[in-house]
């Protein structure tokens, strides 16, 4: 089966991504291209990696720029999740953090 394009794929794919490499189908690096090409459609053609070569959520609704949406989306849907009610105080921490950075930006600029 010839490489689809597709942004995730299954396991079963990836072999047979690798059997058309072994069969010099596809180029040597092929898999690791897909990989690539997966992480900058999910985090962004720039994204960030962290010291383990992570990649690091940016934008509106991440740590960095935690949005109300953000917050109430995890308290609606995360209650089953091991930790949760430290996280969500992280969260909402994290959210009064940003916003009080905001406002002391705002105000330096002259804004409200």
């Amino acid at each position: 089966m010839p490489f689809n394009g597709a942004v995730h794929l299954k396991p079963s794919e990836i072999e047979d991504m690798r059997r058309q490499i072994a069969q010099g189908l596809l180029p040597a690096d092929a898999v690791e291209q897909h990989y690539e090409n997966e992480r900058k459609a999910v985090f962004g053609e720039n994204y960030k990696t962290d010291s383990a070569g992570n990649p690091i959520e940016q934008g509106k609704g991440s740590k960095s720029q935690p949005t109300l949406q953000s917050v109430a989306a995890y308290e609606k849907y995360c209650k089953a999740e091991a930790g949760y009610e430290q996280h969500l105080a992280r969260m909402r921490a994290d959210l009064a953090a940003y916003e009080d950075r905001q406002r002391k930006a705002a105000a330096a600029q002259g804004r409200r």
